[in-house]
């Protein structure tokens, strides 16, 4: 469902607003076709409907950085920004995508420093890994090397916890360990990490 947005906001014009239109206030529409149909019409619509759709962004921010949003020192809102993602719970990290789609003077600086810095740990990752699929979309350069460079540098955080690989041969690869061999009908123990 997501890739009719996505497309129709790389090839659609005019007649493709109203269908998007429809996808991104539906509320039946799940949050990651939201985002994708915000993109679109990012895209597609008059320079006037991009700032309301911004401005309407703006309004959905806790009530603290939102006039941080439009005026006043780039320090206050990435303070502002620091303070209000230490303070709550793992559903504050949303905030994240909200200001990579409202994307202005005073709004960017700080994601740019939170995105050079900010550990791939849960709370981040899941919020890093979106902004990344919408600065792919957007074709944004400086965000998406940001995130690529440090996906590419940084040691994974999450691994497979698989044991053995199976190979189209009927043979299998296995991580060291104990595994039941049904020919004696006991555990036999690999020692040799045979996928690495």
């Amino acid at each position: 469902m997501a890739d009719i947005p996505y497309l129709l906001g790389w090839c659609g014009g005019n007649e493709a607003i109203q269908v998007i239109t429809h996808l991104y206030q539906n509320p039946a529409t799940p949050d990651f076709v939201k985002h994708i149909a915000f993109e679109a019409l990012l895209k597609l619509v008059d320079a006037e409907t991009k700032t309301r759709l911004q401005i309407q962004k703006i309004a959905s921010l806790p009530p603290e950085l939102q006039p941080l949003t439009q005026s006043g020192s780039l320090d206050a809102f990435a303070t502002a920004l620091h303070t209000y993602l230490e303070s709550g719970n793992y559903q504050n990290f949303a905030v994240l995508d909200t200001i990579y789609q409202i994307d202005n003077e005073y709004v960017r600086p700080a994601l740019i420093n939170i995105l050079r810095s900010a550990p791939f740990l849960p709370n981040y990752f899941q919020r890093i890994r979106h902004i990344f699929k919408i600065a792919e979309y957007r074709q944004d350069a400086e965000i998406f090397a940001i995130l690529a460079y440090r996906f590419d540098k940084q040691k994974a955080m999450f691994s497979s916890r698989r044991y053995t690989i199976n190979l189209p041969n009927e043979q299998s690869l296995r991580k060291p360990g104990l595994y039941w061999n049904d020919e004696i009908k006991n555990y036999s123990e690999i020692l040799k990490n045979e996928i690495e």
